[in-house]
Formats: C-alpha cells, sequence, structure tokens
C-alpha cells in the first residue's frame, strides 16, 4: 500500500522512511498508524509540508494535510 501512495503522490524513499520504519518496527496497526507516527511528525521546521495518512479495514482511509507553523 505505501508504495501505491508513494507512485500516486511522487514520494521518494525519504518521504516514506517513517512509514516503512514503523512498519518494519511495530507491524501493521491499521488506521491507528497516524496516531502513532504523528508525534515523531510533528517535530518538523516550521513551512514544511506533509501528508499524513493510513488505510484501515475494507474502504476506511484518512488522509490529513499538514503544514507546520
Amino acid at each position: 500500500m505505501i508504495d501505491a501512495f508513494a507512485r500516486a503522490l511522487g514520494l521518494g524513499d525519504a518521504q516514506l522512511e517513517a512509514s516503512r520504519r514503523s512498519l518494519a518496527e511495530v507491524g501493521n496497526l491499521s488506521s491507528a498508524s497516524v496516531l502513532f507516527l504523528l508525534e515523531e511528525a510533528l517535530v518538523q521546521a516550521p513551512g514544511t509540508r506533509g501528508v499524513l495518512f493510513a488505510v484501515g479495514p475494507g474502504v476506511t482511509a484518512e488522509c490529513v494535510l499538514l503544514e507546520w507553523r
């Protein structure tokens, strides 16, 4: 699923490193992945933009556009 988002959004390996690391370290948390990675995402420099997304069972998906200030 991460690869599909990478292709669709034109993201590189560095931009998905936290997601891949989370999957390797704690496994698939489904939609709760957003909450697990949110703490790490909050320490970005002002002006940084990002997308936080998670895909759960069935057709559940959460997607948030972020901009740090």
